[in-house]
């Protein structure tokens, strides 16, 4: 069975939506658990949907209870390109960090940038807001009598969107449905530092969560739960991988592993934080999404 790409319905002031899905969110579920699965940098997740649906399925062991998983879409300018995307009125991310407006050492803008919580491009609609109205669907307790947990999933430029989602998302479905977060192979860390620009610290947060304070985003990080993994071998630059060489963020190590390891010791400072978080490595793997995200490990943690 294929997936399919749908068209989100969030309602008429949210502009154009598109999700991956084998079903429709208003299809509903029986399953306990539901994944939101968060693309990376390529924009894309078909490769990666058919193989973690499948290791859910088995690890589930039964048709009913493999978890319900969606993808939405954070669709740039290049990738609708690159993936052959109709432009076809759709939300689009991302302008300020298209490759032809800046170098590689150059930030684009908060406030466009999906991996934050910015907005679409042209809308004061957030990829954040996206996220909550997912949430919203997953409230329906008719579509979704049995459900117990969400889980927010995602690797490389998705693992930062988690990160970011985890310090101001409003990560609410519904009384007796726990959401916890799986974030993997992000580029950059988010540091609670208030002089550092948004993605990498406080400064300068986009509107979805520029009213939020800095103790607003502690209490978020000390009381959600969330699963952090890295590749023993992700340890490429570029030319070889995307990884994200601004200022704020080559200071946190020179790939993706070191940086990885350097945020488990920066969470010293933070003991509370801490506690909420694991680390895990996948040993012997580079930046592949497709062999970390059927470990035993990963789903232990997404079935707990």
């Amino acid at each position: 069975m294929d997936f399919s790409r749908y068209v989100f319905d969030a309602g008429q002031a949210a502009p154009k939506l598109v999700c991956d899905a084998y079903r429709p969110i208003e299809a509903g579920s029986k399953a306990e658990i539901a994944v939101v699965l968060i693309h990376g940098w390529g924009g894309h997740v078909r490769t990666l949907l058919p193989i973690f649906t499948k290791s859910l399925a088995a690890r589930a062991g039964c048709g009913e209870q493999t978890p319900y998983v969606i993808a939405p879409q954070f669709p740039r300018r290049e990738t609708m390109v690159s993936n052959r995307e109709p432009d076809d009125g759709r939300a689009v991310w991302g302008d300020s960090w298209a490759h032809e407006h800046r170098h590689p050492t150059q930030m684009g803008l908060a406030s466009d940038d999906w991996r934050g919580g910015g907005d679409a491009n042209g809308t004061s609609f957030s990829s954040y807001d996206y996220i909550d109205v997912v949430f919203a669907r997953f409230a329906d307790q008719v579509r979704y009598p049995d459900l117990r947990k969400v889980v927010l999933a995602g690797f490389s430029a998705g693992g930062q969107f988690v990160g970011r989602y985890v310090a101001t998302g409003r990560g609410v479905v519904r009384e007796g449905v726990k959401v916890d977060y799986l974030g993997m192979s992000p580029s950059t860390e988010f540091l609670f530092e208030p002089d550092q620009p948004w993605l990498y610290g406080l400064k300068g947060r986009p509107r979805y969560s520029e009213k939020l304070t800095n103790d607003d985003i502690m209490r978020n990080l000390c009381s959600r739960r969330v699963w952090r993994g890295c590749g023993s071998m992700d340890v490429l630059g570029r030319p070889e991988t995307s990884l994200d060489m601004t200022p704020p963020a080559a200071v946190q190590g020179a790939n993706r592993f070191q940086r990885f390891k350097n945020f488990e010791r920066y969470l010293e400072k933070y003991p509370e934080w801490r506690k909420q978080v694991s680390f895990h490595v996948f040993e012997g793997i580079g930046h592949k999404e497709d062999l970390c995200y059927p470990d035993p490990a990963l789903l232990d943690f997404v079935f707990e």
